[in-house]
């Protein structure tokens, strides 16, 4: 999972998902879980370039999320790289 948003996440996988798919993803969070729902933004197929591999995997956009989401988009946004 990365680029975290209130908005969406994006999250790296080798499945082949249709875009706009409707999809439920729990997130279990030091002992919390957490569901999120939503559907598909986009897909990208993994590819290598000479300057660059993109992984494959797809956009997530957010359409429904309980409060703890928030919370830990927070916790992972004030950690220090």
């Amino acid at each position: 999972m990365t680029d975290v948003s209130a908005s969406g996440l994006f999250l790296q996988t080798l499945a082949n998902l249709a875009g706009s798919a409707q999809l439920i993803i729990d997130i279990d969070w030091n002992g919390e879980h957490i569901t999120l729902m939503g559907k598909v933004a986009h897909v990208r197929q993994s590819n290598r370039s000479a300057t660059a591999v993109n992984t494959s995997g797809f956009g997530f956009h957010i359409q429904s999320a309980p409060e703890d989401y928030f919370r830990l988009i927070m916790e992972l946004h004030d950690k220090p790289d």
